[in-house]
C-alpha cells in the first residue's frame, strides 16, 4: 500500500526498492542465507534501509545479535542393568545446559537451551548428545564475551570420560545504535505525528 501512494502521488525524488524475503526465520537457514545476502546486495548506497517487520508496534533502532552454537557431547554406552559401566552425554548436557542457561540479562547476554536430541533407548545409558545454545549480545564486545563462554564450557568436563564439539551454527549481528539511526528515527518521528 506504501508502495502504490508514493506511485499515486508522483514521488519521484529517488529510487524506492521493496524487497520481500520469505526465508527470515530461524536465521534464513532453508536459504543458506542467500535471501540475506540478496537483501545486503541490493540495499548498499540507500539513504535509509526499513525493515517493515511488525515487533510489538514499536519501531526499533537497535536489535540484538544472534549467535547459535551446536554442542556435540560423547560419553560411552551401556546397558542400564550396567549404567556404572557407560558414561552418560545426556548427564553431561544437563550439566552444561544449566550453566549455559545462567545468562538471562534482558539487558545484556541472554542464553536459551531450547532444543536437545540425545539417547537412543530408555535402558541404554546415552552415548550420544547433541543441543543447540541460543544466544543475544548487543554488542561487539559482549559477542566476545558470548564466544568465551562458549569455549570454557565446551572445554570443561563435568562428566569425567565426556568428550564435547562445538561449533557456529548460525549467526547475525547486532545493529547498534548510531547516530545515522537516531537521525532516521527522528525523521520518522515528525512523519508520523504530522500524519495522525
Amino acid at each position: 500500500m506504501a508502495m502504490d501512494a508514493l506511485e499515486k502521488c508522483g514521488f519521484n525524488k529517488r529510487p524506492v526498492k521493496l524487497i520481500l524475503q520469505s526465508d527470515e526465520e530461524n536465521g534464513s537457514r532453508n536459504s543458506n542465507k542467500t535471501t540475506v545476502e540478496y537483501m545486503y546486495e541490493k540495499a548498499k548506497g540507500c539513504v535509509a534501509f526499513l525493515n517493515t517487520e511488525s515487533y510489538m508496534g514499536g519501531l526499533v533502532i537497535t536489535r540484538k545479535g544472534i549467535r547459535k552454537y551446536k554442542f556435540e557431547i560423547t560419553g560411552k554406552a551401556a546397558h542400564a542393568s550396567s549404567c556404572d559401566e557407560g558414561i552418560s552425554a545426556i548427564c553431561e548436557a544437563a550439566q552444561k545446559i544449566i550453566r549455559l542457561e545462567k545468562y538471562k540479562d534482558r539487558n545484556s547476554i541472554t542464553c536459551n537451551c531450547g532444543l536437545i536430541n540425545g539417547g537412543v533407548a530408555e535402558n541404554t545409558v546415552p552415548e550420544k548428545c547433541i543441543f543447540t545454545a541460543d544466544f543475544r549480545f548487543n554488542n561487539e564486545e559482549q559477542r566476545k564475551e558470548v564466544d568465551k563462554i562458549v569455549k570454557k564450557i565446551a572445554e570443561t568436563s563435568f562428566v569425567e570420560g565426556t568428550t564435547c564439539s562445538v561449533t557456529l551454527a548460525s549467526f547475525r549481528c547486532a545493529m547498534y545504535e548510531s547516530e545515522e539511526n537516531l537521525k532516521l528515527f527522528q525523521k520518522i518521528k515528525k512523519y508520523i505525528k504530522t500524519a495522525i
